[in-house]
């Protein structure tokens, strides 16, 4: 999974966290329409770099096994849109403040929010629903560590998240 990907997915999880639906951002189709609000996440442009000399943070004592590992990492400067879509005008502006504050002060410790804003209340005359566009501007941290048998770097992955089996 890319870093861009791990970021879109680490935001929607916590919006849903939340009690907010969340999707992956709606395309130029006609999607069906949502009974209630949902927030539509996508990127919209990011950076990488990498952090210390070639990616190399140091080494990591593993307690469990006993053994020193080799710690990478790379930061990503990520700006994602946030539109969220409602039925109502006053279900879109709830659903903005849930937003808002999930994105300032509720995301995983591998995303430091620098700056969000949103736009003013509009009709989507296509969907046929109110719609506040906004966008958040964070830094997203990814460490891997080298694989004990080979010592191959192992997948980057966002700080402070637990993905999926």
């Amino acid at each position: 999974m890319t870093g861009m990907n791990q970021v879109r997915g680490a935001v929607i999880r916590c919006l849903q966290e939340a009690g907010l639906e969340a999707v992956p951002r709606l395309g130029q189709q006609r999607e069906k329409r949502p009974a209630g609000a949902v927030a539509a996440v996508g990127v919209r442009q990011s950076s990488g770099r990498a952090m210390g000399f070639c990616s190399y943070l140091g080494q990591v004592y593993d307690e469990e096994k006993g053994t020193v590992r080799e710690l990478y990492g790379k930061r990503l400067e990520v700006e994602l849109a946030v539109d969220v879509y409602a039925p109502g005008n006053d279900e879109c502006e709830a659903a903005v403040e849930t937003a808002a504050e999930v994105l300032l002060a509720g995301l995983p410790s591998g995303l430091k929010p620098l700056e969000a804003s949103w736009g003013e209340m509009k009709w989507d005359r296509d969907r046929e629903l109110y719609v506040r566009q906004g966008a958040v501007r964070c830094t997203a941290y990814f460490t891997a560590t080298g694989s004990e048998e080979s010592g191959a770097l192992l997948d980057f992955e966002l700080k402070g998240v637990v993905l999926p089996c």
